[in-house]
């Protein structure tokens, strides 16, 4: 590419990328556009063209192509969050709900094991335990010990 091809895209990327206009450019448009301007950017310095409206029309789209970025990352940790907490809701809802539910379907088998209940059998028929005392060995007496035997006279 000569000077003056380089000089006449120059000027009409200059045109298309007026700041006014950014905002109707696709994402993808920005990208050409910088990446036009980049490599003109040598030939611009060359050939005497304003090189400070080249470098800031390249600043200009990289701060717009990485706020259209921001966006939409933006947008994306939204629409997350957003879903993120419907369904926490739903988790802490069915965490609540689902135990009181089956408490409440089981209310009858529970409450019918703490209820107390008559015996069947009826007091006549069934046996009383009585007491009983077991019969204990007499403590036999031993016999006391015979007298010693006096001692006789000797003579």
């Amino acid at each position: 590419m000569n000077v003056s091809e380089a000089a006449k895209a120059f000027r009409a990327i200059a045109e298309a990328t007026e700041p006014e206009k950014l905002p109707s450019l696709t994402p993808v448009e920005l990208y050409e556009h910088r990446n036009a301007l980049i490599g003109l950017r040598r030939l611009v310095a060359v050939s005497g063209l304003d090189a400070a409206l080249c470098e800031q029309r390249i600043h200009l789209l990289q701060l717009e192509i990485d706020s259209r970025q921001a966006e939409d990352r933006h947008e994306q940790n939204q629409s997350l969050g957003r879903k993120t907490l419907f369904w926490a809701r739903w988790a802490v809802l069915a965490a609540v709900a689902v135990p009181i539910v089956i408490v409440l379907l089981q209310d009858t088998r529970i409450s019918s094991f703490l209820r107390a209940r008559p015996s069947r059998a009826s007091p006549a028929s069934s046996p009383t335990p009585t007491a009983t005392v077991a019969a204990s060995a007499t403590p036999t007496v031993t016999e006391s010990p015979s007298e010693s035997p006096q001692a006789s006279a000797t003579p």
